[in-house]
């Protein structure tokens, strides 16, 4: 399914997370936010292994249907349960940068190259 290595212990991913980490919302001419578009998920490659289940979701339209697993990555179980509510971007460029955001909260042997700068480079000055 996945062609790419597990992002948490590095073996073969066969499975990418459904954790949903935002959405993108639409707003009016007051800036008010008027409706939401579909939710954007965390798609971290990972393993069975690394996985968490959380149930299958069946699905059906017309003559087809199928069954689809739900799984979470480390990183997602350890939210807070509906934490992609609190996350509304205008454009899909956002979610990309939130989505490296999101996986460089994960600290290992393997994602160490991904990395968070905290404060922006700024440099504060005691006055």
């Amino acid at each position: 399914m996945v062609g790419n290595k597990c992002m948490f212990c590095g073996g073969n991913a066969d499975l990418l997370c459904d954790g949903v980490i935002c959405y993108i919302g639409g707003r009016n001419d007051s800036g008010v936010l008027s409706r939401l578009s579909s939710a954007y998920t965390c798609d971290a490659p990972m393993c069975a292994s690394c996985s968490t289940f959380h149930g299958n979701l069946h699905w059906r339209k017309g003559r087809s249907g199928g069954c689809e697993s739900i799984d979470y990555c480390p990183i997602c179980e350890s939210q807070e349960i509906g934490f992609g509510r609190h996350y509304i971007f205008d454009d899909i460029g956002q979610v990309k940068i939130y989505r490296q955001a999101h996986y460089a909260k994960f600290n290992s042997a393997k994602g160490n190259h991904l990395s968070v700068i905290r404060g922006g480079g700024q440099i504060c000055l005691d006055l």
